[in-house]
């Protein structure tokens, strides 16, 4: 104060110099005596202090007015789960079954009803550890392909009705059916030997989508799919099961030429239709002779004759010769449409319907929900177009997307109605007097006349889902069905598609710069979209992104992004996973504990990254070495778990 009033000279007035001085004098006093304090208070022995001091009251600490802030700040970016008390019950436990029978008799449904998560998980568990000895010692069992079926329904049923969206636990439901459809392959080939010749339908790839970390669900997968690539490689005909033109090389026609009671029951359809045809022709030849007889009394009559209001000739409504000569004219019959298909290998293929081998359809149906109902990307499931062969679509008029008529309802089948099955056939025409109004015909027509050509092309259709089955499946995965729920909101909404696919390019990258987000800076947006880019860089790209601060780890999106890196299995070669071939390296390992150790000491002190903490859980990778390391090395030091039993 003295130096900036000693710069204003003879312009400040004696009041202003008096009351800067007397300011000056009290400061000066009021911090002599504050040290003056200081030295007596120093001058006494620490020991003579306790004596003042309140233990409790100063190490109580109250947060009265905090708790609503500390919940919000906790739940922050989590999942935020919410508190239900816990009352334990004692009932049936499916992961005690043995027999899988049982399960087909109501036993699961049963279990459902009481506690869904639980039965559901006791079953995917039953199913790891009891389906392969149960398999082996039902091998000649006959009803073995309908209670795997059976069990496959019920299980995909109540899973779907709990709407879980977690992709981990719908890779466990993907991974659990492919189990189940193994044993049912299995069983059906040892019913129907020549279903072996042909392929399984289902893709070599399928299994690729799955999001696994767990060494038994892993080596679950590998074992299916080596399973699905010797079938592959067995295979020695290329026609598909599903495949719309039934040629010679279709499992259907080398099984009805193989099959001997499958001829007699189509040599009794074509009896039975060829009956008919003889009562038509026995039925026209009685309309004629009524005609005759009708005319030849007419002919011995004479008309009656009366004038009409314009005093013209005329034969009146009373005239009994013209009355039978009418009732002559008018004498017709119906057309009869011909029972029989269109081809003989479309009659055979209804006869392959009514009386399929044995587990046949139940393997169908299962197969075609695997590829339909968990393959195929969501809102494709648009009616189908069926692809008919040029002779038959050339004597149709338009192809319908619904069937017109089922085969349980046509009449030219001597009665026999077809299984109840998902998969059935229908025609997408109708049959001729449904095509026409004018279904009679004159009696005195030639007999050729009154015989109409079958009108009904059959083919496999979805009675469930109400559509055609469709020729390929070759493009159905597991990837979307498994795959992490689409980013609707927050900072990296539209980068879904960096997170569901390793297909993008650094090119393409770039090339979406425009498409950042304004949340978030370019270079966490080139750090997001990157990680995935190329999937044998992934480990990588994830070592790489742990050292650098683009990431914000403590986000749920970047946790998304991590887990489908590190969990999403890829292909087999060998008996290893490509994209994983990093984790084997003792060198990579290190790198990579290293760098989740640095990220771990840097957050240890944040109770605001329980995201981070969770995302470096999933990025242990599924090595055992991996994760004892982490949980041994990283884990317990940030959370004092000195007891060693804390692990992720």
């Amino acid at each position: 104060m003295a130096r900036r009033l000693s710069k204003l000279g003879s312009a400040v007035s004696h009041h202003v110099y008096q009351f800067v001085h007397d300011t000056a004098k009290e400061t000066e006093a009021l911090l002599s005596k504050r040290w003056t304090s200081f030295q007596a208070e120093e001058s006494i022995g620490p020991i003579s202090k306790l004596d003042r001091l309140d233990i409790v009251a100063d190490s109580q600490i109250s947060l009265d007015g905090s708790y609503k802030y500390l919940t919000k700040m906790l739940r922050l970016g989590s999942r935020g789960f919410s508190r239900k008390s816990f009352i334990p019950s004692h009932q049936y436990r499916l992961c005690d079954i043995h027999d899988f029978t049982e399960l087909s008799n109501g036993q699961f449904s049963k279990a459902y009803g009481e506690d869904p998560r639980i039965a559901i998980a006791d079953f995917e568990l039953s199913v790891e550890r009891n389906l392969e000895s149960w398999v082996a010692a039902s091998m000649n069992d006959d009803n073995a392909p309908h209670v795997i079926s059976s069990c496959i329904e019920q299980y995909f049923g109540a899973t779907s009705n709990s709407g879980s969206r977690n992709a981990e636990d719908r890779s466990i439901i993907v991974l659990t059916i492919m189990n189940l459809w193994v044993a049912l392959d299995k069983f059906v080939i040892q019913l129907c030997p020549l279903l072996k010749e042909y392929s399984p339908e289902i893709p070599t790839d399928f299994l690729h989508g799955l999001l696994l970390r767990r060494s038994s669900a892993l080596k679950r997968a590998s074992q299916i799919e080596e399973y699905l690539c010797r079938r592959h490689g067995e295979a020695t005909h290329t026609t598909s099961i599903f495949s719309s033109g039934v040629d010679d090389s279709h499992f259907i026609m080398k099984y009805f030429r193989t099959s001997e009671p499958l001829q007699c029951l189509h040599d009794e359809i074509i009896a039975h239709a060829q009956r008919k045809p003889v009562l038509k022709r026995a039925e026209l030849v009685v309309l004629n002779e009524k005609s005759k007889s009708l005319l030849r009394e007419a002919e011995s009559l004479t008309h009656e004759w009366a004038t009409d209001i314009f005093r013209r000739p005329t034969h009146p409504a009373t005239c009994k010769r013209c009355q039978l000569e009418n009732e002559a004219e008018t004498l017709k019959m119906p057309i009869l449409e011909w029972s029989l298909l269109f081809s003989p290998k479309h009659m055979q293929l209804a006869a392959f319907e009514l009386s399929p081998p044995r587990g046949f359809p139940a393997w169908r149906d299962i197969t075609y929900m695997i590829l339909r109902d968990i393959g195929l990307i969501p809102g494709s499931n648009m009616p189908y177009q069926p692809a008919f062969p040029s002779s038959f679509r050339d004597s149709c008029v338009s192809v319908s997307h619904y069937p017109e008529v089922f085969l349980g309802s046509f009449s030219g089948l001597a009665g026999k109605r077809q299984q109840n099955s998902r998969v059935t056939i229908g025609s997408s025409t109708m049959s001729f007097p449904d095509q026409t109004d004018d279904i009679m015909i004159g009696v005195h027509a030639e007999q050729s006349l009154i015989f109409a050509d079958n009108g009904l092309s059959f083919r496999l259709y979805d009675s469930r889902q109400r559509f055609w089955a469709t020729d390929s499946f070759s493009g159905s995965n597991s990837a979307s069905f498994c795959a992490h729920p689409v980013i609707y909101s927050g900072p990296y909404i539209g980068l879904h598609r960096f997170v569901s696919s390793t297909q993008h390019t650094p090119n393409d990258i770039i090339a979406s710069q425009a498409d950042c987000p304004e949340e978030i800076n370019l270079h966490e947006f080139i750090a997001f979209s990157g990680l995935r880019s190329g999937p044998r860089l992934q480990w990588s790209n994830i070592a790489r992104e742990l050292a650098s601060p683009s990431l914000s780890f403590n986000r749920e999106e970047v946790h998304t992004l991590i887990t489908q890196a590190a969990w999403q299995i890829g292909p087999l070669s060998n008996g290893v996973r490509e994209w994983h071939l990093d984790l084997g390296l003792f060198s990579f390992g290190n790198v990579l504990l290293s760098e989740l150790e640095s990220v771990l000491t840097k957050i240890k002190a944040n109770w605001q990254e329980d995201v981070t903490v969770r995302t470096i859980g999933a990025s242990d990778g599924s090595e055992p070495t991996l994760v004892s390391s982490i949980s041994s090395c990283c884990l317990q030091p940030t959370f004092g778990l000195d007891n060693g039993r804390g692990y992720f």
